[in-house]
């Protein structure tokens, strides 16, 4: 009785489990061309990936060798299995294989997996157990499903529920920074961030009052929004869902966060309650009982123990890492093997615990072989500028969020030895290179990052303006 009113707390939708399915195969996909992208032209060697970053719990099947071959046909295998993933087919053996390929292909590119990275393996882990090809997929002959069949809950609807509330509630818990508890600038200070902010966002950050207000809103919904939504009946998890979904077309529309913002809005559809599609559509609908041992090989009791395990196991990890340093010895790092290993680890730390108060860009300067000149390679007139770039031409030296992570984390400010700005700066020469006629070859390529402090409204009546600084990156030899 106990176990049947904790698992109705997430009574999920199966169309909505279905649209799921769908947009996590679409945006997988999307992810699949990029990481393929890093595999075939090797931006870091597969050696050094394997030596830098993984442990004895890592395993991926893109390691087995760096033969373009070899990848050629892992990532052929790896396309159709997200094809017959998003289309419903066969899932009940495409699903887990289309798991351990996802896992497999952020362990091959660490340094260029997000947030949305352990969100998308989470999602596709726990959908594995639930009915999500009962309704727009091949498996169901793309019939509409029987009206007395819409709702589910059990085990793993309880699994996936609580993953995603767990990744708003914790959240809250790590930001800690003064731009999040006492001034409320977080908002204002992350929209200033040319690398991460769109159009929208950079107008948006001139209203410091209005960021405040979206600072306490995202705080005020990552912690309340998850107990809400257990106490609140149906009607009032629609709101609830909707304010979450809200938070990440925000995401979209003032940010650049690559994958992150729709993963977690293909989780927060699920969220919306039976009850939000029947008011559409006019109809009513009774609970449908799926037995767990038809989305799997093994028992059902069997598989719920495991689940309850999983769950226990996340929350756990979860709590520890508001205060490592007190519940380590409850948890210790031994254990972390067994989430490794079904990549349940998850990085809570986006936008946490502070936000930088620096705004940043590149330049990239290319040396000309054959004439006394240099060209800007990050800008889209290759013009090589001395004032402060437009946000489109910044926009364009790191066109996405995962080469904003690589090349500002570890080549600027994590690469004492310069491994990973000589491998950064090998990828450019070979791409230049390769894409232009010999007389307009570059020999070595020079960066530099520029810097400016962001200064809050009443700082700036008593501050001289923000003056652009310079990091000098060194200047590196092409090889071919």
């Amino acid at each position: 009785m106990i176990f049947k009113k904790i698992t109705s707390l997430f009574t999920l939708d199966i169309r909505a489990l279905s649209i799921m399915r769908i947009l996590l195969g679409v945006i997988c996909l999307v992810d699949l061309v990029f990481f393929s992208y890093s595999l075939i032209n090797s931006i870091i060697p597969l050696e050094v990936v394997i030596k830098d970053f993984f442990t004895q719990n890592y395993r991926s099947i893109y390691t087995i060798s760096d033969n373009m071959i070899v990848y050629g046909v892992l990532i052929a295998v790896h396309t159709a299995l997200t094809i017959s993933y998003t289309l419903g087919y066969k899932t009940k053996y495409t699903a887990p294989l289309f798991w351990f390929f996802t896992c497999s292909i952020q362990w091959a590119n660490p340094l260029f997996t997000n947030a949305g990275s352990d969100v998308a393996r989470l999602l596709i882990w726990w959908s594995i157990f639930l009915p999500i090809n009962k309704i727009y997929s091949i498996d169901s002959g793309w019939k509409k499903a029987k009206t007395q069949e819409y709702r589910v809950s059990n085990i793993a609807t309880l699994g996936i529920g609580v993953q995603i509330l767990s990744i708003y509630f914790f959240a809250f818990f790590l930001k800690t920074g003064v731009e999040w508890r006492n001034e409320f600038s977080a908002v204002y200070y992350s929209l200033h961030r040319s690398y991460i902010s769109s159009e929208v966002g950079t107008w948006l950050s001139q209203y410091f009052t209005l960021t405040q207000g979206l600072t306490i809103f995202t705080l005020a919904l990552e912690l309340l929004g998850p107990i809400l939504y257990l106490i609140f009946k149906p009607r009032g998890k629609i709101i609830i869902a909707l304010l979450f979904i809200l938070l990440h077309v925000g995401f979209l529309i003032t940010m650049r966060l690559w994958s992150f913002p729709f993963y977690c809005l293909a989780g927060c559809i699920i969220l919306l309650p039976t009850h939000f599609r029947n008011y559409i559509q006019k109809k009513s609908t009774s609970l449908h009982k799926t037995n767990l041992s038809e989305r799997f090989w093994f028992t059902q009791t069997f598989v719920n123990i495991a689940l309850v395990a999983i769950i226990l196991y996340s929350m756990m990890r979860n709590i520890r890492g508001i205060d490592y340093a007190q519940r380590e010895k409850f948890f210790p790092n031994e254990i972390n093997k067994y989430g490794y290993f079904l990549r349940l680890d998850q990085n809570r730390w986006i936008f946490a615990p502070d936000i930088s108060h620096y705004n940043g860009w590149h330049q990239i300067n290319g040396l000309y072989k054959n004439k006394n000149e240099i060209v800007n390679l990050s800008s889209l007139d290759q013009k090589v500028y001395e004032w402060k770039p437009t946000l489109r031409q910044i926009h364009s030296i790191l066109p996405t969020e995962a080469w904003v992570k690589f090349v500002e984390y570890y080549v600027t400010f994590n690469d004492p030895k310069g491994k990973y700005s000589n491998y950064f700066v090998q990828y450019l020469c070979h791409q230049w290179n390769n894409n232009h006629e010999s007389q307009e070859a570059i020999k070595a390529i020079q960066m530099m990052y520029h810097y400016e402090s962001i200064t809050l409204p009443k700082e700036n009546l008593s501050k001289e303006p923000s003056t652009i600084q310079e990091k000098y990156l060194g200047t590196r030899n092409c090889k071919n």
